[in-house]
């Protein structure tokens, strides 16, 4: 029963990561109050809650991690 469980449990965490995006690009826009980044390429994404974007700025070179299917930022990361 605990393999099950252990099994089940890597299952979902691998089809977690499986449902996830990347993409590279310089940052055109961040808005603060909205939460928000813009790259040069007119991708807009949403910083999920936690996902830090005070730091970024027009021009950086960033990494964004989102949800599949959505504009969902979960990793911001200068590059």
């Amino acid at each position: 029963m605990k393999k099950l469980i252990a099994t089940t449990i890597a299952s979902f965490a691998f089809i977690a990561m499986a449902h996830a995006g990347e993409v590279e690009g310089t940052v055109e826009s961040v808005d603060a109050a909205a939460n928000a980044i813009v790259l040069a390429d007119g991708q807009t994404f949403t910083a999920a809650e936690g996902v830090d974007i005070s730091g970024l700025a027009t021009g950086d070179q960033v990494k964004v991690t989102f949800e599949d299917g959505t504009t969902t930022a979960t990793a911001v990361e200068k590059m």
